[in-house]
């Protein structure tokens, strides 16, 4: 049996509290956040300590989530917490994608704009093509 306190940052500046246990072959995690507490069983706290990261502890034990990361090592659990941190690292790309293809739209946006109707005087002129 094996139990772990991590006090943990969120992305906001919170803090939560993110406690494990092992009993026997089963590891049981809970934690404080909001996610948590809105029934998902699996927050990003929990999957970050798995996966070993050390960035946003805020308590003094950094060198148990080594510990912790370990008890995964090899499984099925392991190998989920990479698919879902490369599935989050897929969307913070797609998500940058979208905000660089808005800004290029609303920019060619503004600029047909200006060539169509850009002052008063040429709001109803025939456009040169």
């Amino acid at each position: 049996m094996g139990s772990w306190h991590f006090t943990v940052s969120g992305s906001e500046g919170n803090r939560y509290e993110v406690v494990a246990e092992r009993v026997g072959e089963r590891l049981t995690m809970s934690c404080t956040c909001g996610s948590a507490a809105a029934g998902r069983k699996c927050c990003k706290h929990k999957v970050a300590l798995l996966a070993g990261v050390t960035d946003g502890i805020l308590s003094d034990n950094v060198g148990q989530v080594g510990e912790l990361h370990a008890l995964i090592r090899g499984s099925k659990i392991e190998e989920l917490v990479a698919d879902y941190q490369a599935a989050v690292h897929a969307c913070e790309q797609a998500d940058q994608l979208k905000k660089k293809a808005t800004r290029a739209r609303e920019a060619a946006r503004q600029a047909l704009t200006q060539e169509l109707c850009g002052s008063a005087s040429k709001r109803d002129t025939p456009v040169r093509l």
